[in-house]
């Protein structure tokens, strides 16, 4: 007989959710956010460290369930200059460090930690930590790479999950580089965004600002016209997922 997995539990959708737009809001401690109608509150915020790192830990109001969601490159001295030019190289940056850090914190104050997110330099971090703890479920969205000797070729990884939209420049450019080793776990890509290159920052955090009813769409062609209409970018809203055990449905092959 099939169990119904409980509906309420935090899943990919919901991480891609966080990670490639709520990570972005800055939000409070005590803050509540609202993803794929669940309410999750913000517990814990780390923002303007010393290396960098940005960071939020939230509970899904229902279920309890903790989850750690990473904030991407927005910094262009710790971010972009002293951490994402490192990545190539050998030597982990200071940021990787702060964020295995934070999770052990987040973990010995709040309880077991249950996922980790984010999307580019953060979904480097995610993966960073999940790799030290197979038992964290890891999901990233357009991760950037791990320093050079830091993933294992010999393992799988089954804890994290990596999407790559469509249109993304970064891990385009790293998979078309051979560098895709060095991005650990399953891989899997989706349909979102679009091919314009005004798009390009939204394609690969895949989203672009929510309207009013809390939808990430665009708008084309001219209204009256053959051909208006608006597009569905969101990230998340590319993931499908089953019914009944809330895990998600891939189709075709892995990147």
């Amino acid at each position: 007989m099939t169990t119904i997995k409980n509906v309420s539990n935090t899943n990919d959708k919901d991480l891609v959710e966080l990670a490639g737009y709520h990570a972005y809001k800055h939000y409070l401690d005590y803050q509540s956010i609202q993803v794929n109608g669940k309410k999750f509150d913000v517990i814990d915020t780390r923002y303007d460290t010393s290396s960098g790192l940005d960071a939020l830990t939230i509970q899904n109001f229902e279920t309890k369930e903790l989850s750690i969601v990473f904030v991407g490159s927005e910094q262009l001295d710790k971010d972009w200059l002293e951490t994402n030019t490192t990545l190539i190289g050998k030597v982990p940056p200071q940021q990787i460090l702060d964020a295995k850090t934070y999770y052990q914190q987040m973990n010995d104050k709040y309880g077991p930690i249950s996922s980790v997110s984010g999307n580019s330099l953060a979904g480097a971090l995610t993966n960073a930590v999940a790799m030290e703890n197979p038992k964290v479920k890891a999901v990233t969205l357009n991760p950037a790479i791990l320093p050079f000797g830091m993933v294992d070729s010999s393992k799988e990884y089954p804890n994290i999950t990596n999407y790559y939209s469509k249109y993304d420049f970064l891990t385009g450019t790293e998979e078309s580089l051979g560098l895709g080793d060095r991005i650990p776990g399953n891989k899997y890509g989706i349909n979102n965004g679009v091919p314009v290159f005004s798009m390009l920052g939204s394609n690969h955090t895949g989203y672009v600002e929510a309207d009013e009813n809390g939808e990430f769409k665009i708008e084309v062609g001219i209204k009256g016209q053959p051909g208006h209409g608006f597009i569905y970018i969101g990230a998340d809203d590319h993931i499908v997922t089953s019914l009944w055990t809330g895990s998600p449905l891939y189709g075709g092959q892995t990147e």
